[in-house]
């Protein structure tokens, strides 16, 4: 008897989400095989989980120097926490990653990198992870992460580029 009264509680509800759904996917969006080219994009509509624009911290000029060949502007990902910077061939790349946080978070971070080794005087603490090509920095309360992929170039050369990107990321944050 209890069944008999959950499956007919079960029908109406399914009834109405289903109408519900049809009622919202027919709303305003273009018919199947259309396309609009005024749709807003996820990257556009998405709020960045920062209260600053990586994108905005380093020129595509100042990244290019670094890394010794010109790169592209920088595209953005993760919700607006990641910048990617890459050279036309895509064979240099170098990527910015900024989270806010307290500093357990970098060390709990850096403590993931088997190979970490310090890199002194950038902000309250940092490491590099050759294997990773990833210099981890904790400052102003950011974790900022600094992968530099320099096509040709040994992880020395990528962590002094790396290096030189994360000085003028300190000052601007």
């Amino acid at each position: 008897m209890n069944t008999k009264r959950i499956r007919r509680g079960a029908f109406p509800a399914a009834v109405c989400l289903l109408a519900l759904s049809l009622l919202l996917s027919g709303c305003g969006g273009p018919s199947e095989g259309e396309v609009s080219s005024s749709a807003p994009t996820t990257a556009e509509t998405a709020p960045s989980m920062l209260s600053v624009d990586v994108t905005a911290l380093l020129s595509a000029q100042e990244v290019g120097e670094a890394l010794g060949v010109e790169v592209g502007e920088p595209e953005s990902y993760e919700s607006g926490t990641v910048a990617h910077y890459a050279s036309a061939d895509r064979q240099t790349t170098a990527e910015i990653s900024l989270k806010e946080g307290e500093r357990a978070l970098y060390d709990t971070t850096a403590a993931l990198y088997e190979d970490a080794v310090d890199s002194p005087n950038l902000g309250e603490a940092a490491v590099w992870s050759a294997q990773a090509r990833q210099l981890l920095v904790y400052g102003e309360g950011y974790l900022i992460g600094i992968t530099a992929d320099i096509a040709g170039k040994s992880g020395d050369e990528c962590l002094t580029a790396a290096r030189e990107l994360a000085l003028p990321l300190l000052e601007r944050l």
